[in-house]
């Protein structure tokens, strides 16, 4: 299980039957959950640059308990891999309901993990997960499996406009104010605490982009063996060239594209892009 900050395609999710907890949002005082069936991306993100304004939610314990406990009911276990808890109050959400879970089903396992991670990021370690439970991995292996990787997943991502992350309060005022002033573009990435840092900056937008392509190159282990997450927020042609550059110089097991949810791109803003994929540390 996940929530839906993981950004995985719905055809991922239906075809292999994993059970995702939508966040929600507001607009205009009216409630919507992270469900691309109920709300277009694309109209989102429109609404957004005409300055609408947008409120989030995180899933509160009640809806934990209401998701976990048909499954552990029916005599299953859970590994419920959540979005970093640095950013959102979700995973304290989830643990506090598998914890009253556990004492009503004392012979289910609730485990409750978290990425420190977000988008696909946290997306990718859920679908790293399944592959281990189709080959036959033990609850426990996969538990490990997830821990002892998640350090590995690297986010880095570029942002159109930074003042959505400085009103939600993901990075300080001075960044946003050099990054305005100069046209200067900070890459951004996870850290290890799963919070949002600085960790480069060039000149430009093309130059951004051709930088998260070459930090793929740097910072990433057996690279051909894995599946590269890309997600966006209303910007496909940037996500189109970054695909491009990615195929002509790399060889790679996959690429899983996808729009960045309205919770997430609440906070980021549109034009936000990021890459995702296991390397040798964030």
């Amino acid at each position: 299980m996940t929530d839906s900050s993981a950004d995985l395609p719905q055809n991922i999710i239906d075809k292999y039957d994993i059970k995702v907890i939508p966040l929600s949002f507001f607009i205009d005082d009216k409630k919507y959950f992270c469900d691309y069936n109920l709300i277009d991306s694309l109209k989102f993100y429109d609404m957004l640059k005409m300055g609408c304004g947008v409120k989030t939610s995180l899933a509160n314990e009640s809806q934990f308990i209401d998701a976990f406990e048909p499954i552990l009911k029916n005599g299953n276990d859970i590994i419920y891999i959540s979005f970093s808890g640095a950013l959102s109050g979700t995973y304290s959400a989830g643990t506090s309901a598998a914890r009253y879970l556990k004492e009503k089903y004392k012979d289910r396992k609730v485990v409750v993990i978290d990425s420190l991670s977000g988008s696909l990021g946290q997306g990718l370690l859920v679908y790293y997960a399944v592959f281990l439970k189709k080959v036959g991995k033990a609850f426990d292996d996969i538990v490990t499996w997830i821990q002892n990787n998640k350090l590995n997943m690297i986010h880095e991502f570029i942002v159109d406009d930074l003042d959505y992350l400085k009103r939600g309060g993901r990075i300080p005022s001075a960044i946003a104010f050099a990054g305005k002033l100069l046209n200067i573009k900070p890459i951004l990435k996870a850290d290890n605490n799963g919070k949002i840092v600085m960790c480069d900056k060039v000149r430009g937008r093309i130059n951004a982009l051709n930088k998260l392509v070459d930090t793929i190159g740097k910072r990433a282990f057996n690279l051909e063996k894995q599946t590269i997450g890309i997600t966006h927020a209303g910007c496909f042609d940037d996500a189109k060239y970054l695909i491009k550059k990615i195929k002509s110089k790399y060889n790679f097991k996959s690429i899983i594209l996808n729009d960045l949810d309205p919770v997430m791109g609440a906070h980021g803003g549109p034009g936000l892009i990021a890459v995702f994929f296991l390397g040798n540390n964030r």
